[in-house]
């Protein structure tokens, strides 16, 4: 992550926050971590410093979002002395996390919308080659960026792009990636991100 990656999402519209995503469908559990793009519209946007935000996207109901500090002295202590006084009294509860029912899935089934950053050579036709790459793999081109005042490496033949695509799974979105690297006028430098959506 870097401050140029903030200074594009921000462009877009987008905060980066650290996600951590959790799903249950048909008895299959998916979890996972990632740095994602987030909407400036949605709630989790606006959370920062010590306070953690949950949401819980469901059948019937939609989303509905729980706020509260989750970090600092005062709350870190409160769930510290809160966890002691339970095992004190022997109620600690302890979940069943790994009951047979529940099965772990891989997490690149799930699809989400992508951020690329690229830095490419500045001549005529790279974009066309760009553009021609993510229709092989059938994916769209939802924005794209392109400053060559935000090129921070020092070769003035270099300009950074940024791509918004549409959605695509973990897989697919790294061999789209190693597929961007193996163009000669791309360079090895890449990033990419998840971009959270409120629509589940």
């Amino acid at each position: 992550m870097e401050l140029v990656d903030l200074n594009f999402a921000r462009e877009l519209g987008y905060t980066i926050k650290h996600i951590a995503y959790g799903e249950i469908e048909n008895s299959e559990v998916t979890v996972s971590a990632h740095p994602t793009l987030v909407s400036n519209e949605s709630i989790l946007s606006q959370v920062g410093k010590e306070m953690n935000a949950l949401e819980i996207n469901c059948k019937g109901i939609g989303s509905t979002v729980y706020y509260g500090p989750g970090a600092g002295p005062s709350p870190t202590a409160s769930a510290v002395l809160a966890d002691l006084v339970d095992v004190s009294k022997g109620s600690l509860a302890c979940p069943e996390l790994n009951k047979a029912s529940n099965v772990y899935s891989r997490e690149d089934k799930k699809v989400f919308a992508r951020y690329f950053r690229l830095l490419v050579k500045d001549e005529p036709g790279v974009i066309a080659k760009i553009s021609s790459l993510f229709a092989e793999y059938n994916l769209s081109i939802e924005a794209l960026i392109q400053h060559e005042d935000r090129n921070k490496s020092g070769d003035i033949n270099q300009v950074p792009v940024v791509i918004v695509s549409g959605p695509v799974d973990d897989a697919n979105a790294d061999k789209i990636s190693k597929s961007l690297i193996d163009l000669d006028q791309v360079d090895q430098h890449l990033k990419q991100y998840r971009i959270h959506s409120d629509k589940k």
